[in-house]
């Protein structure tokens, strides 16, 4: 596997490589309707739910902010990118305190 970054004063670019095989996306109609609520994770946009049941990469960004950022880090925002073997992405704007925002694009 390999991972290619390249960044201008706009946008960052993420490339992945994959080498092997990977098992097919879940179907949605395959997943228990109670599942992610079972979670906690009832907020994923029902058409995104399978991402987070499939093999996929990610890559989760953060910008450290403060001085002592170990106790600041709390309340501090981080991006998750999750994309499955389809192509599928889920985006995700959370903080370190667990809350979760899948409404992200």
């Amino acid at each position: 596997t390999t991972v290619r970054l390249l960044w201008n004063e706009d946008a960052l670019y993420v490339c992945w490589e994959l080498e092997g095989s990977a098992a097919s996306p879940t179907a949605p109609d395959s997943i228990d309707a109670g599942c992610f609520e079972k979670l906690g994770l009832q907020q994923v946009p029902l058409d995104k739910q399978t991402v987070l049941l499939d093999e996929r990469v990610e890559c989760f960004l953060w910008q450290p902010q403060g001085r002592d950022r170990e106790n600041d880090r709390r309340n501090q925002t981080y991006f998750a990118f999750e994309i499955n073997y389809a192509g599928r992405a889920l985006t995700n704007r959370a903080n370190f305190d667990g809350t979760m925002g899948f409404d992200c694009n």
